[in-house]
């Protein structure tokens, strides 16, 4: 595989972010085609699916920075919090229209 990443080290990671025993197969795939396959990707299901962990997956394996937009603040706080607790190696960081009320980076100067 071109980017050397094994359908094993996807299912490895899935497993992790998800504890599943077994990730499902649409993760598996979606992920492949995203890190091996270097392909556009829609994946459609049910919530609760494991749609969020594909994202993960995908951030984990390529080791680069990625950016989800997340339509609600909950949501992303949760999405950032969780990224956090199940890949520790991670740097996730939530920005929102307060931000710069809140922290100062150099290109949302206090």
């Amino acid at each position: 595989m071109a980017t050397g990443v094994s359908v094993d080290r996807i299912v490895d990671v899935l497993k992790e972010i998800t504890g599943a025993s077994k990730p499902r197969d649409g993760q598996i795939e979606a992920v492949k085609r995203l890190v091996v396959e270097r392909k556009d990707t829609v994946l459609i299901a049910a919530t609760g699916y494991g749609k969020s962990a594909v994202l993960f997956a995908f951030s984990a394996l390529v080791d680069k920075i990625t950016i989800q937009i997340v339509p609600l603040v909950k949501l992303g706080e949760s999405q950032r919090d969780e990224i956090a607790r199940k890949l520790p190696k991670s740097n996730p960081i939530w920005i929102d229209a307060d931000t710069h009320r809140t922290v100062c980076y150099f290109w949302f100067p206090c």
